[in-house]
């Protein structure tokens, strides 16, 4: 089904979850409001995905390596839970939490670094690139340190409290 117009009636669901797809919806608030519908009062949503400064440590050795900023697809979902989603879940009406989780992936090595970049989306979306621009770039720049990325990923948390005074509580309870 679409995320904007599911086949649920009002206030059906305890809890959904949309994990790193939201900023692929083409009509965002729609969808939005239509989760709004089928969440039952109580219930929860949880979204999430990359946060700002996710990846950046891969984002600016790419650069570097290749002259090639990350495309616009690489880039478009950083941020977007912060900036798009939680104002919109804050005007439906949702009490929200919102918190930033970070994981550093450390690599022992330029190898399994270059193995990491190399199977990434960036590195795809990047055309007439090869991995041999980040082994020529590392052989001019040894690493002084470990070779880290850090993920960041945007949780937001949502609960619905409040309750359509039409409804009875015989509804609530269904």
């Amino acid at each position: 089904a679409s995320a904007e117009s599911l086949p649920l009636r009002d206030h059906l669901v305890d809890a959904l979850s949309c994990n790193y797809a939201v900023y692929y919806f083409p009509l965002l608030e729609q969808a939005l409001h239509e989760w709004r519908r089928v969440i039952r009062p109580a219930g929860r949503l949880i979204v999430s995905g990359p946060a700002l400064g996710s990846n950046i440590e891969l984002y600016r050795f790419h650069q570097q390596a290749t002259g090639h900023a990350p495309s616009d697809a690489d880039l478009m979902a950083l941020g977007f839970i912060e900036d798009q989603v939680t104002p919109v879940l804050d005007r439906l009406g949702f009490e929200l939490q919102a918190e930033v989780l970070e994981n550093p992936i450390t690599f022992p090595d330029e190898k399994l670094f270059l193995d990491y970049w190399a199977a990434t989306s960036l590195f795809a979306r990047t055309p007439g690139i090869s991995r041999k621009q980040g082994e020529d770039w590392f052989a001019d720049n040894p690493p002084a340190g470990r070779l880290v990325v850090t993920k960041k990923v945007s949780v937001v948390s949502a609960r619905l409290f409040a309750i359509n005074p039409l409804q009875s509580i015989r509804d609530l309870r269904a």
